[in-house]
């Protein structure tokens, strides 16, 4: 569903008669379906890691804890509601102070969760489940963040750094990555990215081809000005420092042999 309804989106934007803004709010759009996707993933992986962290044998340490994880869920689960009516509204400066309230007080939850489980450690408790504890409150905090991704786009968009410095369209965008090529700067879901020259290059050429596969030669021979592959590390280390950048390893693919291509 997230790739049909992306499709859709770049589709529109990419129609004769959609302007700046119009291709502005599509990119806009785009992210948030990403964002919504990404919480999708982290919901389910929290579903599993609940009945794993049950059946091994960790059930008791569970149902002790299972009000704070509760607690803690639900303060992430008002934020999500929040946001889904400011999609439908926009964003108040009002608005931005209580979410900002919001979100402070889900990472003050989570640094006292992380606390009492590691006094509890000291205390004897078992190490390893312990630690499936942990990972069950990471996993709420990924689905609070992917919310708080959602909040980014939807902020209005005066003084937005993303397009403060273009007036035409001089956007590049890729699920929740957006380039703007005429001040060089990079955005994944909102929030700006500090690349390299060569990184920054690097994408922007994939981004171009958004959907191609791009042989190893072709970027070496663009990016790097090599007329031929050589014996080097160069290409893959950039494109891994990229995918930990992004914060999305899925977005660029590696074709085994060949090169890559910007996930879709």
């Amino acid at each position: 569903m997230n790739h049909e309804i992306t499709e859709f989106l770049q589709k529109c934007s990419r129609l004769p008669s959609a302007n700046y803004n119009d291709r502005n709010n599509f990119a806009r759009m785009i992210a948030i379906v990403q964002n919504l996707e990404d919480l999708s993933d982290e919901c389910c992986s929290m579903m599993h890691t609940v009945c794993k962290f049950k059946n091994d044998g960790n059930a008791s340490l569970y149902e002790n804890q299972s009000s704070e994880l509760r607690s803690y869920f639900e303060q992430v689960h008002v934020f999500y509601e929040q946001t889904c009516t400011y999609i439908a509204l926009g964003l108040s400066e009002i608005d931005k102070v209580l979410l900002s309230d919001v979100e402070d007080q889900i990472d003050k939850t989570k640094k006292e969760l992380k606390k009492a489980s590691r006094k509890r450690i000291e205390n004897g408790s078992n190490v390893k489940a312990e630690l499936k504890y942990m990972d069950l409150v990471r996993k709420i905090e990924k689905a609070g963040d992917c919310v708080f991704g959602v909040i980014q786009v939807i902020q209005p968009s005066i003084n937005d750094p993303v397009l403060s410095d273009s007036s035409e369209n001089h956007l590049k965008t890729a699920r929740n990555v957006i380039i703007n090529t005429k001040s060089r700067k990079v955005f994944v879901s909102g929030k700006e990215v500090q690349l390299t020259v060569k990184e920054y290059d690097l994408l922007l050429f994939l981004m171009e081809k958004k959907g191609e596969i791009v042989t190893r030669e072709e970027l070496f021979k663009s990016i790097w000005n090599y007329e031929k592959e050589i014996e080097t590390r160069t290409l893959d280390v950039h494109v891994r420092l990229l995918r930990q950048k992004l914060k999305n390893p899925k977005l660029i693919e590696t074709v085994r042999g060949i090169g890559y291509r910007i996930n879709l």
